[in-house]
């Protein structure tokens, strides 16, 4: 009995995750550049059930687990939806890598959105970092500046500097964090294949519906964990409470 309240209790609890996951993806279905998370599951370890006899002797009954747990959170790096703004301070990046950004927690990486310069000439995030070329921080010292499909940066006719773009081996090293950047847990850098395109936003790689959908089923699976918990504990209850209990 008690191992049903624990079954049901843990999926009671990757649900609620899994709503929390789905919920946020469906809040920032217009953020320029967001990646949607995913949960993936797996059981609890197996343990061996006996059946102990009359005499104390053991035989064994099978395998159980106690219910489910998070395996482990992970992004979608897929390509979102490019949309085109006309801005030349926008930039977003078509195929697989990341642009580079100078902050105080060290570098950190980003997929685009709007840039501008900041009083000291530098090219710099919407969170105010100075963004990362292939020599250091640009300096473009106007607001107008050219950027080509490979990322080199052009002032006039003055090239002022190449974007530094990256991608990595290993995606599921990278974290994202709550400012919208990504840390690197210690995936090796490869060859990006992404060229840059001035004048666009990336879309969220979100899809709407499917993301509603998605939201309906977790909240009815939540709903039949809920379910099963109660009918246990009123049985449990009743097998306390009332089992032997004479009229």
């Amino acid at each position: 009995m008690l191992r049903g309240i624990y079954i049901s209790a843990s999926g009671l609890k990757l649900q609620q995750s899994e709503i929390d996951i789905t919920s946020h993806n469906i809040a920032n279905v217009s953020t320029q550049g967001f990646k949607q998370s995913r949960l993936s599951a797996t059981s609890f370890e197996k343990v061996l059930l006996m059946r102990v006899g009359p005499g104390k002797e053991t035989a064994p009954l099978g395998q159980t687990s106690y219910g489910t747990q998070i395996a482990e959170q992970r992004t979608g790096f897929d390509q979102g939806p490019l949309e085109s703004t006309r801005n030349l301070t926008d930039v977003a990046l078509n195929g697989d890598g990341f642009l580079v950004a100078d902050t105080d927690d060290g570098e950190r990486y980003f997929r685009g959105g709007p840039l501008s310069v900041d009083s000291e000439g530098y090219l710099i995030t919407r969170s105010g970092d100075k963004v990362l070329g292939e020599d250091g921080p640009l300096e473009v010292r106007s607001g107008q500046f050219d950027i080509s499909p490979d990322g080199t940066v052009t002032v006039g006719d003055r090239r002022v500097g190449k974007l530094e773009i990256v991608d990595f081996e290993d995606s599921k090293m990278l974290v994202k964090e709550d400012t919208g950047y990504f840390k690197n847990e210690g995936s090796q850098e490869t060859d990006p294949v992404a060229v840059v395109q001035q004048g666009y936003l990336e879309g969220a790689n979100v899809d709407w519906a499917a993301e509603i959908a998605r939201l309906f089923l977790d909240l009815r699976a939540y709903q039949l964990n809920q379910r099963a918990l109660r009918v246990q504990e009123e049985t449990l209850d009743n097998a306390i409470n009332q089992v032997g209990k004479m009229r």
